[in-house]
């Protein structure tokens, strides 16, 4: 049985993750709609909101990641 981690993806595909959800988000999109639209995201919306709250919850960290 394998444990469940992260978001399992290379870093291009994390980078491009993270561009189109910054440039959703910047042009008031929400999060469903970024993911379920863009047919490269690879990710369900739930694992991107879970990762997005850890980020937010230690905003120091966060300024420095995101």
């Amino acid at each position: 049985m394998e444990s469940r981690t992260g978001i399992k993806m290379n870093e291009k595909e994390f980078s491009y993750l993270k561009r189109t959800i910054k440039n959703g988000v910047d042009n008031k999109e929400s999060i469903y709609h970024i993911v379920k639209s863009d047919p490269v995201i690879n990710v369900s919306v739930a694992k991107v909101y879970d990762r997005l709250m850890k980020k937010l919850t230690n905003l120091p960290y966060a300024a420095k990641s995101i």
